[in-house]
């Protein structure tokens, strides 16, 4: 909610190279200085968060951006101002970092981010880097002969320490919750994500899970943020702008907008081709990731239509 008439929009860059993030520390005269912060600033008249980014960076590090991926949009309420954050990853660039107004940078393994001290408005980028670049969803139960032969075939097909949304709403709490057991059991490699409807009944279970994810139903019956552990992230499937509107409002981590194409599993679902498809992903303040049809080959398409990562079933698993 934006609470002053006066918005400041600054660019952030997010440097990110084989798990390890560039921080820079902040000078003790700025506001909320005396820590570390992710490098950037303020945008000129006419520019667009994009060119700013590049011209920061270039003027704070020396280093030239050639790849950025559209990550967050955050809105922080000061008292004598509202700062909007433009977040970018930056995966690519060219140059050394080397900050050019004497600011100490430092490389940081992204999971050591949480004990460096950061301004208040740097807490959710923290939570941003942990989310993946694919996003796989379980094949339909329907497919399989039974439960343990479903289960079987994941475990087997599932790649190494993916993100795994166990999707299947015709189970029973007791047959979902001893699911989620199993995929821990068998595969402590992967991050899983249960199902937004069996959450209440997993409450012992919560360690074993990453994240949540709820339904576009679910995520518009809710009137407030979601109380859910603090460690969870949380994903909500979106089709259209009420949805988005109401994720950026919940402050959920990521969404899913789809259809991008026609897929199988939705024939009776219009797809929103890329035009439609950007346009909505535009709209959130939180990651997008693209649904139905899409390939991890996509990826860096759907990188530059304003996405963050890919997700779904069929393509996503191994054979």
């Amino acid at each position: 909610m934006i609470l002053s008439n006066k918005i400041v929009h600054v660019a952030v860059g997010v440097i990110i190279q084989n798990d390890q993030v560039l921080i820079c520390w902040r000078d003790a005269s700025l506001h909320q200085g005396n820590r570390y912060e992710f490098p950037g600033g303020k945008l000129e008249p006419g520019e667009s968060p994009a060119q700013a980014l590049k011209r920061e960076l270039k003027e704070e590090l020396n280093i030239d951006i050639q790849h950025t991926v559209r990550a967050q949009l955050l809105y922080f309420n000061y008292p004598e101002k509202t700062v909007c954050l433009h977040i970018f990853k930056v995966t690519e660039f060219t140059g050394q970092p080397i900050g050019q107004q004497q600011q100490a940078v430092l490389w940081v393994h992204k999971d050591q981010l949480a004990t460096y001290r950061f301004p208040d408005a740097n807490a959710p980028i923290l939570r941003m880097l942990k989310l993946p670049e694919q996003y796989i969803i379980t094949q339909p139960l329907a497919q399989a002969q039974s439960i343990q032969d479903w289960l079987d075939w994941h475990v087997k097909h599932v790649p190494l320490t993916s993100w795994l949304y166990v999707r299947e709403k015709t189970m029973s709490p007791t047959a979902y919750k001893n699911i989620i057991k199993s995929f821990s059991n068998f595969r402590a490699d992967l991050h899983l994500v249960a199902d937004f409807s069996y959450i209440n009944n997993l409450t012992d279970q919560l360690d074993e899970l990453h994240g949540v994810h709820l339904s576009e139903r679910n995520l518009m019956r809710l009137n407030q943020p979601l109380q859910i552990s603090a460690h969870l992230l949380s994903f909500a499937a979106c089709h259209d702008q009420a949805a988005i509107s109401q994720a950026n409002l919940l402050n959920v981590d990521a969404v899913l907008v789809s259809p991008l194409h026609s897929t199988l599993s939705h024939p009776q679902q219009s797809a929103l081709g890329w035009e439609k498809w950007q346009a909505l992903s535009e709209q959130s303040h939180v990651p997008v990731f693209a649904l139905g049809g899409v390939a991890p080959a996509n990826l860096k398409q759907v990188q530059k239509a304003s996405g963050f990562g890919v997700a779904g079933i069929r393509a996503f698993l191994s054979s």
